[in-house]
């Protein structure tokens, strides 16, 4: 079913979850995955980001890995280089 998009923050929220899936699989995030899982192109996906949040996909989908490990790296007592190795 095709993602259906109304506000930058439903954008973010699927990437979030697209990631974790991706953290939990121990996958490489893939903007041609992402495409997939909301049931879009990769073209109407590159629209949609830039359009909601001015920004690729492949950009956005950095922002949220750095975001994360910044996070992570706030709250728990792992290394520099597990989270080099882990993004």
């Amino acid at each position: 079913m095709p993602f259906r998009m109304a506000t930058p923050s439903s954008l973010l929220a699927r990437i979030d979850e697209y990631l974790s899936s991706c953290y939990a699989r121990e996958s490489v995030a893939r903007t041609s995955e992402l495409a997939e899982m909301m049931g879009v192109s990769r073209q109407h996906l590159l629209r949609m980001c830039r359009s909601l949040c001015g920004r690729s996909p492949r950009e956005l989908l950095r922002e949220r890995q750095l975001r994360q490990a910044i996070l992570l790296l706030g709250s728990t007592g792992l290394s520099l280089r597990w989270f080099r190795r882990a993004i």
